[in-house]
């Protein structure tokens, strides 16, 4: 059986199926927490509006700017070695929720990470091991297009995530914010994390609920069932005699890939894949 991926888009987005017929999916994605995330918005000093810098290692010698392209702007940070610094934008969460944060990166020598530090604003309150208030993920630019090279006749390509200089990549997370803790903002740094002197660059950072919407449009009569595990409702009960008919569930994890099952009287099924990410 032929698997068909689709993407979630920012945008409600129509995806066909294969043969025109049967089944179209429309995901729609929680908004985008993160102001000015394209970088759009400067001030008279070139710099991104809504963003500040936290210069940790109180270096001077960190220069960053907003570049300018035709295929979407980027934030570039010139560093020195073993320096470490971000931009912070604060973003307002709710207890308990499930967010996916990201950020397309690259870097020439310097390791590159994505912050997150929420703040705590009950005193006194005793926290569990579980409550986990501040996430960390990084790359090094050791883990570069080189290590793809060596790695790749021993391990499937599409299982190395590497760090480049030419080419984006993502790093991202899903993080739960621990309920109790008066937590109602949530820092993210994007920036440098130590490593050789040269530049790294972002662009596209995204802070959403994790949760997303998918839409199932159906074609046809004799259809009984869909079924999409790890959704909410994961199956639901079709009118065989519809001609037409739609059907919204949630999909709760941004990291995953979630099957699709259209069944119908007969108990054979068309079946796609849709990625939440």
């Amino acid at each position: 059986m032929k698997r068909i991926w689709y993407l979630c888009t920012a945008l409600p987005l129509l995806l066909l199926a294969d043969d025109g017929e049967v089944m179209k999916l429309r995901c729609i994605k929680s908004s985008n927490l993160v102001r000015n995330a394209d970088f759009s918005q400067i001030n008279e000093h070139g710099l991104p509006r809504e963003w500040s810098f936290d210069n940790c290692s109180r270096s001077p010698h960190f220069k960053s700017q907003v570049i300018r392209q035709e295929t979407g702007n980027y934030l570039a940070v010139n560093t020195e070695w073993i320096k470490f610094g971000y931009w912070v934008q604060n973003i307002p969460v709710k207890e308990g929720v499930s967010y996916y944060v990201g950020c397309e990166v690259q870097s020439d020598a310097p390791s590159v990470a994505v912050w997150l530090q929420c703040r705590v604003e009950k005193k006194g309150v005793k926290m569990k091991p579980s409550d986990r208030t501040s996430h960390l993920f990084f790359r090094h630019a050791c883990m570069g297009d080189d290590m793809r090279e060596q790695l790749k006749d021993f391990v499937d390509e599409e299982l190395i995530v590497s760090m480049s200089a030419n080419n984006w990549t993502r790093l991202n997370k899903e993080i739960v914010i621990p309920a109790g803790l008066g937590i109602r903002i949530c820092d993210l740094r994007i920036g440098i994390y130590g490593g050789r002197a040269g530049q790294a660059r972002y662009r596209n950072p995204v802070f959403r609920e994790s949760k997303s919407r998918l839409e199932v449009e159906i074609s046809g009569i004799g259809w009984t069932r869909l079924s999409i595990p790890g959704a909410k409702p994961d199956s639901v009960k079709l009118d065989s005699s519809a001609k037409q008919q739609t059907i919204s569930v949630i999909l709760p994890v941004a990291l995953r890939v979630y099957k699709v099952d259209l069944i119908n009287q007969n108990g054979s099924k068309v079946t796609k894949e849709v990625s939440n990410e």
